[in-house]
């Protein structure tokens, strides 16, 4: 038999869970067909909402499944029992809804926004786990029941793309998708019926290496078919054994670099900037607490604050940080103070609590970046 958790320690694990997936600030509202509220901040929204935004702007961190038919499925036992039988992930969060249950599996490797083969497999995925629950095809995971502010029962699992392939298998979307990309030509031209005996080796290798690496998706097969097809055009072409081993030596020379190099590099702007962000918010967090102790002891008038009344040198010198830091996070400072004043019911304290978790999931963050830069896992 399953129960609704109400376990604080599993609740907290439930808000981590959901502040890991979300972005700095959410849509959302208290009534289904309501008007949504922008940009509140996550920390406040799951709370205090009871129908959240699930989705990122860069990332899809759940798996989600809209399911309006009790008459399938009249509770969440029969969901779990469904899952076994049918060998499916048990999901990590079911939630109750009126017409029946949202459904949603947590994903430690999420799916890239910026990855074509990534947002594929997961249309494909979602295709196949709403014809096995008869699921809502429209709904693919943006605004969901609140966890928090309804009935639900939970299950501490996080899953990777190697728990679904039975259901689906990114391989196969991988070669269908290749399968249906262009081979690119080498932008440079090469006129193979002017290269003299002696540099015939070499051109084929420079030509195919740049080859490879242009459409790395193709197999040795493929590849070495483009050899042929260019070393024919010599006057004097190589022997068929002479072809095969220049090609093998840039296909894995390519194959390898691509692997080992470029699919790292593609995320490190990606990953300096999240890096950036993360110190950034670190040396904010410090100017604000001195900012805090500052206004406690009356060293500095909060309307004088406010209003900018005060010297960026003046402030730097009584917070003990540079007027480098001042500039920068000034309007920072000034944007939760009023947050602050407007809604007493924020205290300093949890505006505080509030940055120190956005910098935790910051460093989450960039974590999974760079776990995903040594593994090498996406290729676009």
């Amino acid at each position: 038999m399953c129960n609704f958790i109400l376990g604080e320690m599993l609740m907290q694990e439930v808000v981590k869970l959901l502040l890991s997936g979300l972005p700095d600030k959410i849509q959302c509202s208290n009534e289904k067909k309501g008007a949504y509220k922008l940009n509140i901040p996550k920390n406040i929204a799951i709370h205090n909402y009871k129908f959240i935004q699930f989705a990122h702007p860069k990332k899809y961190q759940w798996l989600s499944v809209d399911v309006d038919d009790r008459n399938q499925f009249s509770n969440i036992e029969d969901i779990v029992l469904f899952c076994k039988n049918n060998v499916i992930p048990i999901p990590t969060l079911i939630v109750e809804t009126n017409k029946g249950f949202h459904i949603h599996w947590y994903m430690e490797t999420p799916f890239w926004k910026n990855n074509s083969l990534l947002l594929k497999y997961r249309k494909e995925l979602l295709i196949q786990l709403n014809a096995y629950f008869g699921g809502d095809k429209h709904s693919a995971g943006f605004i969901f029941r609140n966890p928090l502010k309804h009935k639900y029962v939970f299950f501490d699992l996080h899953y990777t793309f190697d728990d679904f392939k039975h259901i689906v298998s990114i391989d196969d979307i991988k070669n269908q998708y290749y399968t249906k990309k262009s081979i690119k030509k080498v932008a440079q031209f090469i006129d193979f019926t002017a290269v003299k005996v002696g540099e015939r080796n070499n051109t084929l290798l420079k030509y195919i290496r740049t080859f490879t690496f242009r459409n790395i998706h193709l197999s040795f097969e493929q590849v070495l078919k483009e050899a042929l097809r260019v070393n024919d055009l010599m006057i004097e072409p190589l022997s068929y054994n002479e072809v095969k081993a220049t090609t093998l030596s840039a296909y894995n020379f390519a194959q390898k670099n691509y692997d080992e190099n470029y699919k790292k590099n593609k995320y490190q702007a990606q990953y300096n900037r999240l890096l950036a962000k993360y110190k950034s918010k670190k040396t904010y967090i410090k100017g604000f607490k001195n900012l805090i102790e500052e206004l406690k002891n009356d060293n500095i008038s909060v309307l004088q604050f406010i209003w900018n009344k005060i010297s960026f040198r003046k402030l730097a010198k009584l917070l003990k940080i540079s007027d480098k830091t001042i500039k920068k996070h000034f309007k920072k400072f000034k944007k939760d103070l009023i947050l602050y004043l407007e809604d007493k019911k924020l205290s300093f304290g949890e505006i505080e609590q509030i940055i120190i978790e956005e910098i935790f999931m910051l460093k989450e963050e960039i974590t999974t970046i760079k776990e995903v830069k040594e593994l090498g896992v996406l290729r676009c």
